[in-house]
């Protein structure tokens, strides 16, 4: 009974040994994956710092595109500046005049027809 509490307490202490070494050898490899899982929690990280920045960036953009609103006025204003320089080289300053009183855009008149 003796030896056969020996023999298993040899046994145990190899399969120890074995097992001790063969969890050595993988160190490496358990030392790679430690650092490709701290690189992932770094982008993932990284990635959820940009997706914050992204609703004030969106805000920001927003206020910047909000000057080009009203786009359509520039081009108005030219189309009047044009009508305007027109009527003036035909010298027709009366009906720049009237046509000013009518649609009541001259500054200072309230419009008198």
């Amino acid at each position: 009974a003796a030896g056969i509490l020996f023999l298993v307490a040899v046994l145990g202490l190899a399969r120890a040994a074995y097992d001790n070494s063969k969890y050595s050898s993988g160190d490496s490899a358990r030392r790679q994956i430690g650092a490709i899982l701290s690189k992932a929690q770094t982008i993932d990280s990284a990635f959820s710092e940009q997706e914050n920045r992204e609703v004030d960036l969106k805000a920001r953009i927003e206020k910047q595109f909000g000057y080009f609103s009203h786009r359509k006025v520039v081009p108005q204003l030219a189309h009047e500046r044009d009508h305007f320089l027109g009527l003036l080289r035909r010298g027709c300053f009366l009906v720049l005049l009237v046509e000013g009183i009518e649609t009541s855009q001259l500054p200072g008149f309230s419009g008198m027809a």
